[in-house]
């Protein structure tokens, strides 16, 4: 994960002469066929650098073999036919309590599958293998281009263990052009970039094999970093050489499929990106250097290699600048229309309940006066050429220390006072001159930012209706999805020196644990109207995606591919079209894509961990794209006093998680998830069998203790109750 700040060490060597991921051209292929894979679920040991071993789970094509990391490469042709077949014969994740294991998945990741073989138990519980099962993912290889596959169930471990592999579509007839009418090469290298915790994998194993409490990933550090099977350290960048003879066209697949960004580059032999997220890129930019963030593929042409290739690898823990090419800047600024749009923002405080029952204490800005504060702000919308008033408001300023407004991304001047302190009232005003979508922050410190002192701000062409910006692209519906984080705990220790009295804590390792959309972490996502998006096929979507947080999100859509139309209100015509962009602190991203099948699509942070309420899978930045389903628009669940005790079971946990009840009482247990949970006693008390979404089990405590129950298909689902 990108969450951590990372040391940078010396180089660290390694010389290849091959690339195992390299495959020879076929020649006198037919035109298409249909291609079959067949994937094993293992687990084993790999040997780390430093003469130790890793625990691992993985895919393999022998079924008496062991993982292989990364899994086998698919390789096919354009127009082919292809299936996978996953078959769960030995799954690592089984044992006395989950009898039938966790279950695998294969996520076809960047390729625009239907939902039943996107591989994602929340949208399609069948596609879930289980001990003893198998499944069958198909599709068509519409698109030549670079991908990858990974298990998509209890992705923020599953995927970390090793259960990744590269997915390589080459033109029809496997013809040597990195897509179809491209460029052509001589030569192919594809390189999987991932890393590995070692703490995490030992605890995963004690977890499944002792069971040990599962681990928390939010505690993910990278102890080694991998290029292909070649594992390194992980505070130790690395420099390998690819093979090319001069005057060759060298293709190199790059595909980032681990928790952290990658700073790559390829010291005096530039390369044009040709295509990204397994689309063609005509326009891609000509460099040396670029950054992937999680879940990102870039296809690299070097077009007169002059002999071996010198590719360096960084595994980077903070945000390096933009990850790709730079969108061109509005010359013509709008005429002003004579309007002036009026916000007025209080400054608050309060708390928010999270899906897990957690309540976490934040600041806010809010356009109510006797109300307290919303993550985010209001969202401001003004057209081009708009004067912009924002009021700030600061007559219960919960810090005691002032606050102040930056709009992120406005090149003109802001008016304004720096800081509006304790019981005052400042004024900012700025023209609206360029269309697009920004984040504005309280910028007087950092703390304030984090606790939640931002919001949105959305531009409109004047005169032009349903457009990014004047002469863009037209859509149908706009969705406004900014983009956050919270430090709970942290959070927390500013209330409490607030309450005593004393001096704020001092600002340290930032350590989010709640990760939001429109300030809802998942499955509370789905539930509003604003932040699931819902279309009918033909549709034309338009996801402003505003990151006002401190650190950088990956963002990944299933199901479709969006143009990158717009970043910080500067049009990118010709931009690339991706299924993950990363979106770095401050940066907003309008990205437009069409509806081209029915379905339901998740979209979500591909920082693994960002998809986790304090941890435990499903959560945090995660939302949904429904196709043709109805939408029926209700507030988020919160966590209430039922008449009665009664535990909510969610995806995946349980609220409240403690209970403690008197003797004689009956808890209730309601599923409200999508996916199917138990409600199993750890000493074999009760067993609630298979719940389905709307079901319901009780149970008569009817003597003193504690009783311990998890959920038999996800073993981080756990709670207790205690009976007085």
């Amino acid at each position: 994960m990108a969450h951590w700040l990372f040391p940078f060490a010396a180089l660290f060597f390694f010389a290849i002469e091959a690339i195992a991921l390299t495959t020879a051209h076929v020649t006198g292929a037919p035109l298409t066929e249909t291609r079959r894979f067949t994937l094993y679920v293992r687990d084993g040991w790999l040997p780390t650098p430093d003469g130790g071993q890793i625990y691992v789970w993985g895919f393999t094509d022998d079924p008496n073999g062991p993982p292989k990391i990364p899994g086998p490469p698919i390789v096919v042709n354009e127009a082919d036919t292809v299936e996978v077949i996953l078959i769960n014969d030995r799954d690592p994740t089984a044992n006395a309590l989950l009898p039938d294991g966790e279950g695998h998945t294969i996520h076809l990741h960047g390729l625009d599958v239907p939902t039943e073989h996107d591989g994602v138990p929340e949208t399609h519980g069948p596609g879930l293998v289980r001990q003893g099962g198998s499944y069958t993912y198909k599709f068509t290889a519409s698109h030549a281009g670079t991908y990858f596959y990974h298990c998509h169930q209890n992705n923020v471990e599953h995927q970390q263990m090793g259960m990744f592999g590269p997915l390589v579509v080459r033109t029809a007839g496997a013809a040597k052009a990195a897509y179809t009418g491209g460029p052509a090469y001589d030569r192919e290298h594809t390189l999987v970039l991932a890393e590995m915790g070692a703490e995490g994998h030992e605890q995963a194993r004690r977890a499944f094999k002792e069971g040990a409490e599962p681990y928390n990933w939010l505690r993910f550090t990278p102890d080694y970093a991998l290029i292909n099977e070649r594992m390194r350290p992980g505070a130790q960048d690395a420099e390998l050489r690819l093979d090319a003879v001069a005057g060759e066209r060298v293709l190199a697949r790059v595909i980032n499929a681990g928790y952290a960004a990658h700073a790559i580059s390829t010291p005096g032999q530039p390369f044009k990106i040709v295509a990204s997220d397994g689309r063609p890129w005509p326009n891609g930019p000509t460099t040396e250097s670029l950054s992937l963030g999680p879940g990102e593929k870039y296809d690299l042409m070097f077009s007169t290699a002059a002999g071996a290739i010198l590719f360096r690898d960084s595994v980077v823990g903070a945000y390096r600048g933009p990850m790709i090419g730079s969108p061109s800047e509005n010359a013509i600024a709008a005429a002003p229309t004579g309007r002036t749009v009026s916000q007025t923002l209080y400054v608050r405080d309060g708390s928010q309940v999270m899906p897990d029952g957690q309540r976490v204490y934040v600041y806010g800005f809010t356009d109510d006066p006797s109300g307290s504060a919303r993550l985010p702000g209001p969202t401001v919308s003004a057209n081009e050429g708009d004067t912009v008033e924002i009021a700030l408001v600061n007559d219960r300023d919960p810090s005691g220390t002032g606050h102040g407004l930056q709009v992120l991304g406005i090149t003109e001047r802001i008016d304004g006072p720096q800081i509006v302190a304790p019981g005052e009232r400042g004024t900012y005003r700025f023209t609206a001159s360029r269309a697009g979508s920004y984040a504005y922050v309280d910028p007087t410190a950092e703390r304030n930012r984090r606790m939640g002192l931002y919001g949105g701000l959305v531009v409109r062409p004047t005169g032009e209706d349903q457009v990014a910006y004047r002469g863009g692209p037209r859509y149908d519906r706009e969705y406004t999805m900014v983009l956050s984080s919270t430090d709970a705990v942290a959070n927390d220790s500013v209330r409490q020196s607030r309450e005593s009295g004393g001096s704020p804590p001092s600002v340290g390792r930032f350590t989010p644990n709640y990760f939001f959309i429109n300030g809802l972490a998942y499955p509370d996502t789905e539930r509003d109207a604003s932040t699931m998006v819902h279309a009918s096929v033909g549709d034309r979507i338009l996801i402003r995606a505003i990151n006002p947080d401190v650190i950088a999100h990956a963002m990944h859509l299933h199901g479709y591919h969006f143009d990158v139309v717009a970043v910080n209100g500067k049009p990118w015509p010709g931009g690339p079209s991706k299924d993950t962009v990363l979106i770095g602190p401050g940066e907003a991203y309008d990205l437009q894509f069409l509806v081209d099948q029915p379905g339901t699509f998740p979209f979500h942070d591909h920082f693994e961990t960002a998809n986790t309420n304090n941890g435990v899978w499903l959560g945090g930045m995660h939302t949904l794209v429904a196709a043709g389903v109805a939408h029926q628009a209700t507030p988020p669940t919160q966590p209430t006093a039922p008449e009665g005790p009664t535990i909510a079971v969610r995806d995946n946990f349980y609220t409240p998680n403690q209970l403690t009840v008197p003797v004689g009482s009956t808890v209730r247990w309601d599923h409200q998830g999508r996916v199917e949970h138990t409600v199993t006693s750890l000493l074999g008390y009760f067993d609630s069998g298979v719940l389905q979404g709307g079901d319901q089990f009780t149970y008569t405590f009817t003597f003193p203790g504690r009783y311990d129950f998890f959920c038999r298909f996800h073993i981080t689902n756990r709670g207790v109750v205690v009976v007085q």
